[in-house]
């Protein structure tokens, strides 16, 4: 089985890339929005949520959304990314499948 090699870095390293004080990020974490790992004292974070972070201060710095907003976005971005997989992972239709028969509705003209 290959094993994918996961970096951390720590919460100085994302808050200078990212461009934001350290506080946002635990703040942002305080509010469900981010997750880190901690070891001892120290929080660091995988490539996939400085990603998310990334997003987080886009929303709240370019486009002014509030963090209740932030986290309905996020939300919603979170499920559709899940519907995606799922949509790329379901069997193709059988040899025995067949479309919806059509459905018409008669239109009445009242005169």
């Amino acid at each position: 089985m290959l094993q994918t090699e996961k970096r951390y870095y720590s919460l100085q390293i994302v808050a200078t890339t990212l461009g934001v004080h350290p506080q946002a990020i635990r703040l942002y974490e305080r509010e469900g929005l981010i997750s880190s790992m901690r070891c001892g004292s120290e929080r660091y974070y995988t490539i996939s949520q400085i990603e998310r972070l990334r997003v987080i201060v886009q929303l709240r710095q370019e486009l002014g959304v509030n963090l209740a907003g932030i986290e309905v976005i996020l939300h919603m971005r979170d499920r559709l990314q899940t519907l995606s997989q799922k949509a790329d992972t379901s069997p193709e239709p059988g040899p025995d499948f067949k479309p919806p028969a059509k459905i018409t509705i008669p239109i009445r003209h009242e005169s």
